[in-house]
């Protein structure tokens, strides 16, 4: 009778190894189709910021992602793309950005945002915000074209969600700054 048990223990025992392994393999599927699906995503945000360009390659700092360089499809020079995090009114805000090499804003796309609803939301949440025409909402569309320099003095705050603008013009001016120093 104990040599039946234990038979049955062993025969059990390699049938849950036999499973395990069968859904470590499904996790590493599944994990693997999310990283592609991921990387279509951002590609599709980078366009977004950066239409015209076409490579996007990682510029890792100390084994970090730090930017990406914005290629044409002659491996031309366009640009870089880089996200930003900073402090808003309640949450962080993180925004991606496309420059130029010469420092002039392509775009912007605020990623994420937990600012109070109906106030700091309002940079990318806000129907009047919505510039129609144009598709885009204004708080986010007045960046395109804006030199780096000049972001502090030409960017109009949402109103009264001004610690909420701040953080995006800050954040977006202090990080642009620092691409364009480490690549000069």
């Amino acid at each position: 009778m104990n040599s039946k048990l234990i038979k049955i223990l062993i025969g059990c025992g390699i049938v849950l190894c036999a499973i395990a392994l069968f859904l470590s393999f499904v996790q590493r599927l599944g994990s693997s189709e999310d990283a592609v699906s991921k990387s279509f995503k951002e590609q599709e945000f980078f366009k977004e910021v950066f239409p015209n360009g076409v490579i996007f390659e990682p510029v890792f700092e100390k084994d970090i992602l730090s930017y990406y360089r914005v290629l044409s499809r002659e491996k031309r020079l366009l640009g870089y793309v880089f996200q930003v995090k900073k402090w808003g009114y309640v949450s962080d805000i993180v925004t991606l950005v496309g420059m130029t090499s010469s420092g002039v804003i392509t775009r912007i796309k605020i990623l994420s945002q937990k600012e109070t609803y109906g106030i700091g939301s309002r940079v990318v949440d806000d129907e009047k915000a919505l510039n129609v025409s144009a598709g885009r909402f204004w708080f986010q569309d007045q960046f395109r074209g804006k030199t780096v320099n000049g972001l502090n003095s030409s960017i109009d705050a949402v109103t009264g969600a001004t610690a909420t603008s701040r953080a995006v013009i800050d954040s977006i001016s202090e990080r642009a700054q620092e691409i364009l120093s480490k690549v000069k």
